[in-house]
């Protein structure tokens, strides 16, 4: 796999979600990405927005199909990352690791946060229905956004 960037325009998919294809993952360089499940479908959720930053590293893990779909918001500089040439990308941008690893650990505490209120929410429903209480429907609201 070349290290050499790609230019995107507005509205390249980049990847798309079920579809199995090179496991690499994608440092941008410039531009911004969303992250979409069900693209293009009535059911279409932008899970988030990206820029200056990588995306897609699950497929450096996991020999999977792919999650969700990437697509360019703009005009768009990605750099492809297979796995053989992960060390030798950080080697020749090292400053770039620190973004990698600052990225990866927002990630995983993202998840713990929504984990632990997800958990929360889900021990006060059980809570409200073993009282026999009538479920508040800020409880149902805030249980919806985990729900994607």
């Amino acid at each position: 796999m070349d290290t050499q960037m790609k230019v995107y325009k507005k509205g390249d998919v980049i990847f798309e979600e079920g579809k199995k294809d090179l496991p690499v993952m994608f440092d941008i360089w410039y531009g911004r990405v969303g992250i979409f499940k069900n693209y293009g479908t009535s059911s279409e959720v932008k899970l988030s927005e990206l820029k200056e930053e990588y995306f897609g590293e699950m497929a450096l893990v996991r020999d999977d199909v792919r999650s969700a779909t990437a697509v360019a918001l703009e005009e768009t500089g990605l750099v492809p990352i297979g796995k053989e040439e992960m060390q030798s990308y950080f080697i020749e941008n090292p400053y770039k690791m620190d973004i990698f690893l600052r990225t990866m650990s927002s990630r995983i505490r993202a998840r713990g946060v929504d984990y632990m209120k997800a958990c929360e929410c889900i021990d006060e429903y059980r809570k409200a229905e073993q009282e026999g209480k009538t479920q508040d429907p800020e409880l149902l609201k805030r249980m919806k956004t985990f729900v994607k």
